[in-house]
């Protein structure tokens, strides 16, 4: 609280009969009934009001002298709290700071959504998002789920994945030994691959690498691909008798008993 000073303790130019001018309305005090709290401020009685929100000050108020006059406590505990760039009201609890600035808790909304943003939030390129939204619109997104990528991710094929959706789109196992086939784009066990490769032995059905038997009826190894009587191996010229595979000296045997032909082919030898 200012002090306003006593009649008595006034100089004579400082008395109210001394042509003072009121520090409020600049017309002059003349007469008892005035107010003075120094030399250069003085104010009418009815003058003498808080700047801010007009009301009526008593000189056993606590208010604050300002460059722009006098403030009531109120006012003036107003100005010293942090402003809401929301409202532009002042804060009386505990402000979020965001974006360079202060904010109600209630008042901080999602750049996105418009939802308060009161557990927490993720500043970007000068706006303020939810977390969820945030992860949404701009994480990468995991080439499996399809989902935002946070952490625990892996970078193949060109983009990033949850460690868990890192394996083999078929059977979903893992890849231990960090060795995969690809297939589309999109990674697979070395089954699956050839699965959809359709790179299966028909014989034994097991992944054909390297040396194939392809012939009408699908590919083999070309040690799976053999002779059913004599299992010699069938590289160049085979006979089909009623889905059965025969060399030339076994499948004529053959035709002689049954009275029936069987159909003849060729091998084509080929590496995949």
């Amino acid at each position: 609280m200012a002090d306003a000073l006593d009649e008595e303790q006034l100089s004579p130019a400082s008395r109210p009969g001394s042509q003072r001018k009121c520090s409020a309305c600049r017309n002059k005090i003349g007469g008892a009934g005035a107010v003075h709290l120094s030399e250069s401020l003085s104010f009418h009685r009815s003058c003498f009001r808080c700047s801010e929100c007009r009301s009526a000050l008593d000189v056993s108020d606590d208010f604050v002298e300002g460059a722009n006059g006098i403030t009531c406590h109120a006012c003036s505990a107003a100005h010293s709290k942090p402003v809401c760039a929301g409202c532009n009201g002042a804060i009386a609890g505990k402000p979020v700071s965001a974006l360079g600035t202060t904010w109600h808790d209630t008042h901080l909304l999602c750049a996105h959504c418009r939802r308060p943003l009161t557990r927490g939030h993720v500043e970007h390129r000068g706006r303020a998002y939810c977390p969820e939204d945030f992860a949404t619109l701009f994480l990468p997104k995991c080439r499996g789920c399809k989902k935002p990528v946070e952490r625990e991710a892996l970078v193949a094929l060109g983009g990033k994945w949850h460690t868990r959706c890192f394996g083999c789109q078929v059977c979903h196992k893992p890849f231990p030994d960090k060795s995969f086939y690809v297939y589309e784009k999109q990674p697979y066990c070395k089954f699956h691959y050839h699965m959809l490769n359709n790179s299966l032995c028909k014989g034994c059905e097991g992944p054909i690498e390297g040396s194939c038997a392809q012939v009408l009826e699908g590919r083999f190894h070309p040690e799976c691909f053999s002779c059913e009587t004599c299992h010699m191996a069938l590289t160049d010229v085979y006979y089909n008798f009623q889905g059965r595979f025969f060399c030339e000296h076994d499948v004529t045997a053959i035709q002689k008993r049954m009275n029936m032909k069987a159909d003849r082919r060729k091998t084509m030898m080929k590496n995949i």
